[in-house]
C-alpha cells in the first residue's frame, strides 16, 4: 500500500504517526480529554493553553474505522512528502509553514482538528511535484496524480464528511508550491534548522522519486471531519 515506505519509514512521519496513536489511546482511556487537544484561538490566547498548538496536529478523532483510514492516509501522504526532500531540514521547514498557515486560518474559523489539513497539504505538494504519475482509486480506476488531491477531497465529501480543513490544507500547499517554484528566495530554510537537522543518509532525490516510490500505489482514504465533530469527546 505504501510502496517502499514500509522499509524506509521516514523518521518524522514515523514518530508523528506514533504520537497520534499514543494520543488517541490516552484519550480513549480517559487520561486526557479530547476537547483539550483541539485548537481554539480563545483558549490559546486567553487561557494560555498553548499545548493545543501542537496537539491539534496529533489528533484524528476517537478510535473508529474513520480514524484507521485517516491515520493510514496521514502516514502515506506525509511519508511520501518527506521522502521527496534531499535534506530533512527542508521538510521540517515546509511542515512549519503548513502548520503555521493552518493555525492562522483556524484562529478565525473553528477547525479544531488540524492533522487532516496537514496531511492533505503534504499530498498536494507531493502530487504537484510529480504531475505525470497516476494513482489508483480503490483499485477501480486510475487518475493523473496532479488531480488526485482534489479527487481525494471529493471522495471525503461523498463519504459523509465535510472536508473543510482538508480544503484549507490544499490552499496552503498551493501557496507554498507557488512560492517554492517562482519565489524560492523568500522561503529559504533558516540556518538554525540546518544546524538542528544536519545532512542525513536517509534521502531520496526528487528527480529520482518515481523510481523509489511507485506512482500508482493506492492511497488509503479517510473521512472528512465535520465542523464541531468530536469536540466534546
Amino acid at each position: 500500500m505504501f510502496g517502499n515506505l514500509q522499509t524506509q519509514f521516514p523518521p518524522i512521519t514515523k514518530w508523528w504517526t506514533i504520537s497520534i496513536v499514543a494520543i488517541t489511546v490516552l484519550s480513549s482511556l480517559g487520561i486526557i480529554q479530547a476537547a483539550s487537544l483541539l485548537y481554539f484561538f480563545p483558549f490559546v490566547w486567553y487561557k494560555l493553553e498553548i499545548w493545543r498548538i501542537v496537539t491539534s496536529f496529533l489528533y484524528l478523532g476517537p478510535p473508529s474505522f474513520s480514524f484507521l483510514m485517516g491515520i493510514l492516509f496521514f502516514f502515506a501522504s506525509v511519508g511520501r512528502a518527506e521522502t521527496m526532500f534531499f535534506e530533512l531540514y527542508d521538510f521540517v521547514y515546509m511542515s512549519i509553514i503548513f502548520a503555521g498557515f493552518l493555525l492562522f486560518i483556524a484562529s478565525f474559523i473553528p477547525l479544531g482538528i488540524l492533522a487532516p489539513g496537514f496531511s492533505f497539504a503534504c499530498l498536494y505538494y507531493y502530487c504537484r511535484k510529480n504531475p505525470n504519475g497516476v494513482q489508483s482509486v480503490y483499485g477501480i480506476f486510475t487518475v493523473p496524480t496532479k488531480y488526485f488531491p482534489w479527487i481525494s477531497l471529493v471522495i471525503s465529501l461523498l463519504m459523509g464528511g465535510l472536508p473543510i480543513v482538508q480544503f484549507f490544507g490544499l490552499l496552503v500547499a498551493h501557496f507554498y508550491f507557488v512560492m517554492k517554484t517562482y519565489y524560492p528566495n523568500y522561503i529559504q530554510t533558516p540556518n538554525f534548522l540546518k544546524q538542528l537537522f544536519p545532512s542525513r543518509n536517509f534521502r531520496v532525490r526528487e528527480d529520482n522519486l518515481r523510481q523509489n516510490i511507485p506512482q500508482n500505489d493506492p492511497f488509503p482514504w479517510g473521512h472528512g471531519q465535520r465542523l464541531g465533530e468530536n469536540f466534546n469527546n
